[in-house]
């Protein structure tokens, strides 16, 4: 097993270490199965995060995700069915990104 550095929330220590492998980790740990749907995703917020420098909000990557790859994709409710519970976080800790800042 890949041995990662992550907060106790499970956040990745530093984004620039993330690999696919890394991904795959995290995911597990979430109980999650990556999915070709997950790598959109993920690489969508990791492109985002290279170009503005900070983990996108929900509202602001599903009109990413909808001006990118049409109404199926860009929507909360995929989002969530996804990367349950909690979309944002959940994407980002998987995409190895900081803690969207407006998470609690």
């Amino acid at each position: 097993m890949l041995t990662i550095q992550t907060t106790n929330e499970g956040f990745l220590l530093h984004w620039q270490d993330w690999t696919e492998s890394a991904a795959h980790q995290l995911a597990q740990n979430a109980d999650i199965q990556l999915t070709a749907q997950h790598w959109t995703v993920i690489h969508a917020v990791r492109e985002f995060y290279q170009q503005y420098h900070t983990t996108p909000p929900l509202r602001v990557l599903v009109k990413l995700l909808q001006e990118r790859y049409g109404p199926t994709c860009g929507t909360s409710l995929y989002l969530q069915q996804l990367f349950p519970p909690a979309a944002a976080r959940q994407i980002a800790k998987i995409a190895g990104l900081p803690k969207p800042k407006k998470c609690i």
